[in-house]
């Protein structure tokens, strides 16, 4: 036998290389222990609360205004989804629920708002809501995830804010411009509020977009051109 032959006898195969999905695993590893403990920690929090009220658990108090009334699964706000979690209850003497002061805060519904009108803006569809949201464990209920409920608190919270603006004072102020996109209907409405105190300015932009769809393609950057302050042509303008 040759000496290649028994060098390539003796040596041994290696099985092929597996590559683990390093990234996945990583991900799990931060969601398993940033998001569990965190919500033990809410349910600790909730107990203590109902402590409070209630007094220790197994000890007799004729002061005691409160009793535990067990629990019962509820959902708060996390990630931008509701995740069913077990909240603790407390009944008064005369058997009307108590609320606890950190349930309140958790489970409402603003922080679900926000994240929808910011994932709206970003120009996330209602359709892909789901899919922009941070990762859950799996052992988690989700729900609140949907096109329809993201669509829903879109308009809410869009109704919010515009409410508030609604009510904002304008009187005492002094307008320099309004700028607008060229609606003849918003002109109308403005002329209509503040008659000749506020001067209206044409978007820049609005106004280079609609000129540049006009134009053949070849021409598309042509306003771009003329109406930017480094254009060389605007510099020639102003100094005629």
């Amino acid at each position: 036998m040759r000496k290649s032959d028994k060098g390539s006898a003796g040596e041994q195969k290696l099985p092929p290389q597996l590559r683990l999905p390093l990234r996945e695993l990583v991900r799990e590893a931060l969601l398993d222990t940033l998001v569990v403990p965190g919500l033990e920690f809410v349910g600790e929090v909730l107990e203590e609360e109902r402590t409070a009220l209630c007094g220790p658990r197994y000890q007799h108090d004729s002061r005691r205004q409160a009793s535990r009334a067990g629990s019962v699964m509820n959902s708060m706000s996390l990630g931008g989804r509701r995740v069913e979690v077990e909240r603790p209850r407390a009944c008064s003497i005369d058997g009307r629920e108590l609320s606890l002061p950190s349930w309140r805060r958790r489970s409402g519904r603003d922080p679900l708002e926000q994240r929808a009108m910011e994932e709206m803006l970003a120009e996330v569809s209602p359709r892909r809501y789901a899919r922009s949201l941070e990762l859950l464990p799996t052992e988690l209920k989700v729900r609140g995830i949907g096109k329809s409920a993201a669509s829903e608190r879109f308009v809410v919270g869009t109704a919010r804010r515009l409410a508030t603006l609604m009510q904002r004072k304008l009187g005492g102020r002094q307008l320099v411009a309004v700028m607008i996109d060229g609606a003849k209907a918003l002109r109308r409405a403005i002329a209509d509020a503040f008659g000749s105190r506020a001067p209206i300015q044409r978007c820049r932009d609005h106004k280079k977009r609609n000129v540049a769809d006009a134009l053949p393609e070849r021409m598309r950057g042509l306003p771009q051109e003329i109406v930017s302050d480094n254009s060389p042509r605007v510099h020639l303008v102003r100094a005629r």
